[in-house]
C-alpha cells in the first residue's frame, strides 16, 4: 500500500471481540462460535497475534533487513514513513544477545539519530569495534490418482458435485445428505491400490462414518476399511489396508454426528509411494554411532549420528516436485503429554505463511494447552508453527527433549489446533515436525489461496536439506 504514489489508507473492521457475558455459563463469554469475534483484542483486551501484527505494520519505522548478512558493516537500511516528522527527532537503542545454553548475555546502546525526511530512506549505523560482524503437499495429502479416473456419486448438493473431490482444490468440495451416501472413483484400468485419504469439510469437529468397497467389475463389491474421522487429529484422514488390485473405489457415507451430511473437500485412493533403502552402519573415532539410509523416491536420504553423550543428529535430505502447503519432516511425540513448551527463535505468537509479521526475536516459554477461537481467549495460542527457531525443548512427564535447528530457516510445529469450524488449513500428520516451509490460514470466508499471494502453494523447491540434534533428559 505504500509503495503506489496515492493510497487512502487502511481501516480496522473492530478493535475488540464483543459477546454475551453469559451469567448462566458461569461468565463465559459468548460470541455464537467464530461467528462474532473478528478485533484484534479479546473480550476482556487480551492481545491477539493480529494486534502484534499491525503494531508491526503500522509502525512509522520500517526495517527491510530480516537478518544479518556474514559481511555485516553496520549498517541497516530503513524507511521513514512518517507524513511529517524527521527522524532525526527520534531516539534508537539496540542490543546484540548471545543465546547460550539458556542464558542471554546483552550489550548495546543509543545510536545516533539519522535525518531522514518523511517518505525517505538512509541507514543506520552501529558502531563496530571489531570489523564486520517434508514432506508434504497440499492440504497434507501424499497419495495421487492415477491419470484418467473418473469419478461418480449417489446424488449431490447443487454446486457441489462429484468432480469437486478430484479437483486439488480444498476450496471446492462434494456434499450430499443422507446416511448411506456414496462417491466412487474409476480407474482406466486395474491397479493395485493400498491406501486412502480424505479430507472432511469439518474435519476437526465432526466425526463422519465410512466405508471404503473395492470392486473389479463395478458389480461385486467387497469391504476393504470402515471407520470414522478422527476430529483434534489431521485435516487429511489417511489410512492403509491390504493391497488389492482393482478397477472401481467406492467409499460409502453415514452423515456425522451433527447431521446427514458428507461434505468431503479431496479424496484419493492409490498405491503408497514404496521407498527401498540402502542402510550403512558405521562408528567415528570419537565414538560416535552413524546410521545412514539412501533411498529412491522422495525422502532422499537420512543419518542418525548417536553421540557419547546421548546427542542425536539427524542430517535429512528430501525432493518436492510440486507445489505443495507445507515442507516437513513429523514425528510421533504423544501431544496429550506435553506439558511445557519453550524456544529461542520468533516470539511470543505462532505464525502462518501468510501471516508471518509482528514477530520478535528472543526466548520464550509456556505452559502447553490446546486452545480454541472465539471460546478460549488466553493468548499467545500455544499449538501451531513457530519462525526462526533455534532451540526448542518439550517437556513432559517423562522428562525434556530438546531439539537445536541447525539452520536459520526452519520452523516447527508443536501439536495440532483446532482453529474454528469455517477456518481452512492444513495440519502435517504426527505430533512435531521440522519445517522448511508452513501452510497459510483461510478465514471465515475463504480458503487461503483465495485470501492473498501468500496465501498460494509454495513452488515446488527441487532438494531440500537439514540438520537437527535431539538429545532427552529424564
Amino acid at each position: 500500500m505504500n509503495a503506489g504514489p496515492n493510497g487512502v489508507g487502511g481501516f480496522l473492521w473492530v478493535l475488540a471481540d464483543e459477546g454475551i457475558e453469559r451469567t448462566d455459563r458461569g461468565g463465559e463469554i459468548d460470541n455464537w462460535g467464530t461467528n462474532a469475534p473478528d478485533g484484534i483484542f479479546g473480550p476482556y483486551h487480551e492481545k491477539e497475534a493480529s494486534f502484534l501484527t499491525i503494531k508491526d505494520i503500522f509502525s512509522p519505522v520500517q526495517v527491510a533487513m530480516k537478518k544479518l548478512p556474514a559481511d555485516f558493516d553496520g549498517r541497516i537500511a530503513i524507511s521513514n514513513t512518517y507524513q511529517f516528522r524527521d527522524l532525526s527527532t527520534c531516539k534508537f537503542r539496540w542490543s546484540l544477545t548471545r543465546f547460550e545454553n539458556g542464558s542471554l548475555t546483552n550489550v548495546g546502546g543509543e545510536l545516533p539519530s539519522p535525518a531522514i525526511a518523511p517518505g525517505a530512506t538512509g541507514e543506520l549505523r552501529f558502531p563496530l569495534r571489531n570489523g564486520p560482524f517434508l514432506v508434504g503437499n497440499q492440504d497434507g495429502r501424499a497419495l495421487q490418482l492415477p491419470p484418467g479416473t473418473r469419478v461418480s456419486a449417489s446424488g449431490s448438493e447443487i454446486g457441489r458435485e462429484a468432480g469437486n473431490s478430484i479437483d486439488g482444490s480444498s476450496t471446492s468440495r462434494w456434499s450430499q445428505e443422507g446416511r448411506d451416501s456414496w462417491i466412487a472413483l474409476e480407474f482406466q484400468q486395474p491397479c493395485v491400490v493400498d491406501g486412502l485419504e480424505i479430507a472432511w469439510q469439518h474435519a476437526t469437529e465432526r466425526t463422519a462414518k465410512w466405508r471404503l468397497e473395492g470392486s473389479a467389475d463395478g458389480k461385486i463389491w467387497d469391504e476393504l476399511l470402515q471407520g470414522e474421522s478422527r476430529p483434534g487429529a489431521s485435516r487429511v484422514d489417511s489410512r492403509s489396508f491390504t493391497p488389492r488390485k482393482l478397477r472401481f473405489a467406492r467409499l460409502r457415507c453415514f452423515g456425522n454426528d451433527k447431521n446427514a451430511w458428507n461434505s468431503i473437500l479431496e479424496w484419493s485412493v492409490g498405491k503408497r509411494a514404496s521407498q527401498t533403502a540402502e542402510l550403512a552402519l558405521s562408528r567415528e573415532d570419537s565414538g560416535a554411532c552413524r546410521i545412514s539410509a539412501r533411498m529412491q523416491g522422495p525422502f532422499e536420504s537420512f543419518s542418525w549420528t548417536i553421540h557419547p553423550e546421548g546427542r542425536l543428529l539427524l542430517d535429512y535430505a528430501y525432493n518436492i516436485a510440486q507445489p505443495v502447503a507445507f515442507q516437513c519432516l513429523s514425528f510421533e511425540h504423544a501431544e496429550q503429554e506435553i506439558e511445557n513448551f519453550s524456544w529461542t527463535g520468533q516470539g511470543p505468537e505462532r505464525v502462518w505463511a501468510n501471516r508471518m509479521r509482528g514477530t520478535r526475536h528472543g526466548q520464550f516459554s509456556y505452559a502447553f494447552q490446546k486452545l480454541k477461537p472465539g471460546v478460549d481467549y488466553q493468548y499467545p495460542h500455544r499449538a501451531g508453527y513457530y519462525a526462526g527457531v533455534h532451540h526448542a525443548a518439550l517437556g513432559s512427564p517423562a522428562g525434556t527433549l530438546r531439539v537445536t535447528c541447525h539452520q536459520d530457516d526452519t520452523f516447527i510445529r508443536v501439536g495440532t489446533n483446532d482453529e474454528g469450524e469455517k477456518i481452512i488449513t492444513a495440519w502435517p500428520q504426527g505430533d512435531f515436525s521440522l519445517l522448511h516451509a508452513i501452510p497459510a490460514i483461510g478465514n471465515k470466508f475463504h480458503a487461503p489461496e483465495l485470501v492473498s499471494p501468500q496465501g498460494q502453494l509454495h513452488r515446488a523447491p527441487g532438494r531440500v536439506q537439514g540438520q537437527a540434534s535431539f538429545q532427552f533428559a529424564p
